[in-house]
């Protein structure tokens, strides 16, 4: 490391001339001595730079917001949109003091807690957020961004999946109501008869339907029934 940074302060460029080479840029290198100038890729030293409001409108994005970031006098903060939970609403800011940050509802979050990467990019954790907003209070000791509070907020954000309408428990509940009419004679049955239908895999089928109640019609074969 200590030979590389002797190295990059030999570094140069030489502009284009009319006629002659193009422009070029190189790092002379004397150690070992017979080696001279290395070439660099011109294209190696493009460099990026972004900017506070380009980043709120990023996050804003990502959060679904879709009116531009209002930014204050300071130029440090930015009202991103208000997030709607299940009984409150919240403003959202992003702040770019002492560190870059969201607020919701009066809490500060580093924005990298917020923030995942996966092969489709960016993502933002925007069910922790209408929790925040909701005022949770099953937020764990540790707080907001820790490894406990991103496994309690990934926990919530699949029973949400598994809770709504053609989820697993949906499918669960609709395949022990058919079993309950007495339809069928046995759990087996009910599960290769129905779980096709339904969306289900027999194993699925069968395991929802383990310890449910004998259906009243099956009372008086109740043996058969138990199956």
């Amino acid at each position: 490391m200590r030979w590389l940074r002797a190295q990059l302060l030999h570094a140069g460029t030489r502009p284009a001339r009319r006629g002659h080479r193009p422009a070029r840029a190189f790092i002379s290198c004397d150690k070992p001595e017979d080696v001279g100038r290395v070439p660099v890729e011109l294209g190696r030293l493009a460099q990026w730079r972004t900017t506070g409001g380009m980043l709120a409108g990023a996050v804003a994005r990502l959060l679904g917001f879709t009116k531009p970031p209002h930014e204050d006098s300071v130029g440090k903060r930015w009202a991103l949109g208000r997030l709607k939970g299940k009984e409150y609403k919240g403003e959202v800011m992003l702040s770019i003091e002492g560190g870059v940050a969201l607020t919701v509802a009066g809490q500060n979050i580093p924005l990298v807690h917020v923030l995942t990467l996966n092969r489709r990019g960016l993502k933002a954790d925007k069910v922790a957020l209408l929790r925040l907003v909701d005022g949770d209070t099953r937020q764990p000791a540790s707080g907001v961004g820790s490894v406990a509070w991103r496994k309690q907020t990934a926990k919530a954000a699949a029973n949400a999946r598994h809770n709504r309408p053609g989820g697993s428990r949906d499918k669960q509940r609709r395949i022990r109501e058919i079993w309950a009419t007495g339809k069928y004679s046995s759990r087996d049955i009910c599960a290769e008869q129905e779980c096709a239908a339904l969306g289900m895999s027999f194993s699925a089928a069968r395991n929802a339907l383990k310890n449910t109640p004998v259906p009243s019609r099956c009372e008086a074969s109740a043996s058969r029934c138990r199956a």
